[in-house]
């Protein structure tokens, strides 16, 4: 069943760059290649066809999870966190490239995923404190209790 997840997250990304591209690059949200010869246009938000085929891939392993109950040890808040997560950082990115927003401003912009991540996380009779820092190690970020989550249970532990 991982492998149907993998099939549909390909062919979505796959079948989704060629649309996007001409598409971004007709309304004018492209730049160049600066590491070709000639500099050829590419569009900006590329990356819309993973998060698309991520997206898909997630979605399909919830209705597996709800309604088939394939994965009987997936924990499905924490699947639709990682998906909002991902999803949060996409319109991050997105944004970002409409804006036309510096590097820099962008390297900070995803600390708020990691709010979305924590606060998506409870889950009855767990540690809430747990199951944030185990979110933010499943996205690889660091989890500095000192640092205010929003979350109650978090802002408590800290304290």
């Amino acid at each position: 069943m991982v492998i149907a997840l993998f099939a549909v997250s390909l062919v979505i990304a796959f079948f989704s760059v060629p649309v996007l591209n001409t598409r971004l690059k007709r309304a004018g949200i492209s730049g160049e290649d600066i590491h070709k010869p000639g500099r050829p246009p590419v569009s900006e938000m590329g990356g819309l066809a993973i998060v698309m085929g991520f997206g898909a891939a997630v979605l399909l392993a919830v209705a597996m999870v709800s309604f088939f109950h394939v994965f009987p040890l997936v924990d499905l808040i924490t699947l639709l966190a990682v998906l909002s997560t991902v999803l949060l950082a996409g319109l991050i990115g997105m944004v970002g490239d409409l804006l036309g927003m510096q590097q820099w401003g962008k390297a900070f912009l995803p600390s708020d995923c990691r709010v979305t991540a924590c606060s998506s996380a409870r889950v009855p009779d767990e540690d809430p404190v747990y199951r944030c820092g185990q979110l933010l190690d499943l996205l690889s970020l660091s989890h500095d209790p000192g640092w205010s989550y929003g979350h109650d249970e978090c802002n408590e532990h800290a304290r």
